[in-house]
């Protein structure tokens, strides 16, 4: 065997042996989350399929939403409809699926930080 065929061979066999890159596994947000907006518990159970975000929630101890948004990972958009008031958006960050960072804008809301956690 040639020596630059011995050489080719011996670096085909390391990389292949170190398993070369992997991609990261996508994340999924499909779960229940919860945070605090200005001293008010937010919980919600959301659902992703493919980029698009469902779900619904709770305000306080009885006030009832929808959330719908999209997730283009890292990038996390959610709308919250607190039915009959007007809702507020979320606009934020994923950190490896475990939380999410933003802030929220909407009536009486400008720029206030919310994190979610992750249940």
């Amino acid at each position: 065997m040639r020596f630059s065929h011995l050489v080719f061979a011996i670096a085909l066999a390391v990389s292949t042996s170190c398993g070369g890159a992997t991609e990261p596994k996508p994340v999924d947000l499909t779960g229940r989350w919860e945070g605090d907006l200005r001293g008010i518990a937010l919980t919600m159970n959301v659902r992703q399929h493919g980029t698009q975000l469902i779900g619904e929630g709770t305000l306080g101890a009885d006030e009832p939403f929808t959330v719908t948004g999209t997730f283009n990972d890292p990038v996390v958009s959610l709308t919250v409809n607190p039915a009959p008031y007007t809702g507020f958006t979320l606009t934020g960050e994923q950190h490896d699926g475990t939380s999410i960072s933003g802030v929220a804008n909407g009536y009486l809301l400008n720029n206030v930080a919310l994190v979610l956690i992750r249940q």
